[in-house]
């Protein structure tokens, strides 16, 4: 997915990219956000979804859990993985497992001062949260989708010729300023706590994802 920066590179791959890294954060706001079902589970069962993965740490852990639900019948495995899931999302494990809210992970906020910040954020990037989500702005969830619509807002941009300064900078701000300074020590709990390889595994590609899109973004901004 991730490419070194050739300065040279036609607008259209550069497009392309932008799409790819949607389609990514659309997929760990999938993981992350749905509540295990058999769609799910098949989903996660196919090749292309393993082929998309690949390069990320954190595979091996979804291929021994692919292995094991071959093994099982699906009732069991959206059991174990829904109360896998509530325990990582909303805290009920382990105190050092604290629910993925930035004003939880950052020492020099609180819950309500990072919602604040994480809002007038996305306000001043012109994109804000569907009011229809219960959940609090600076949730793990909600950040991913605002990255998510920031890059197929710069396919778009590329797409047209137009230029994608600002746009790019606002990516590299948000990873630099929000998500990326917190939802590392989220995943390390994680991959601490988790009781199923499939959100042990999935805790490293998105804590590999976001640094590797970081990096990206930096090489672009300069």
């Amino acid at each position: 997915m991730f490419k070194k920066n050739k300065p040279n590179q036609p607008p259209e791959a550069l497009a392309e990219m932008a799409g790819s890294r949607s389609h990514m954060y659309d997929l760990m706001v999938g993981v992350f956000n749905q509540l295990p079902d058999e769609a799910f589970l098949k989903k996660i069962a196919t090749r292309e979804f393993e082929n998309l993965l690949r390069e990320f740490s954190g595979t091996a852990h979804i291929r021994d859990y692919r292995l094991w639900m071959e093994k099982n019948q699906p009732e069991i495995i959206i059991n174990e993985l829904s109360v896998d899931r509530t325990r990582i999302l909303r805290g009920t494990g382990p105190t050092d497992l604290k629910p993925p809210h930035e004003g939880c992970y950052k020492m020099d906020c609180d819950l309500g001062s990072a919602a604040i910040q994480v809002k007038c954020f996305y306000r001043t990037a012109g994109l804000i949260p569907d009011t229809t989500v219960s959940e609090s702005p600076d949730y793990l969830c909600v950040q991913l989708d605002f990255m998510k619509h920031l890059c197929l807002r710069e396919q778009h941009l590329r797409s047209s010729n137009r230029d994608v300064t600002e746009n790019v900078a606002c990516q590299e701000a948000f990873l630099r300023k929000h998500l990326g300074r917190w939802v590392g020590d989220f995943c390390e709990q994680v991959q601490k706590h988790a009781l199923t390889d499939l959100y042990r595994g999935f805790a490293l590609i998105l804590d590999d994802f976001i640094k590797r899109d970081l990096e990206y973004l930096q090489m672009r901004n300069n």
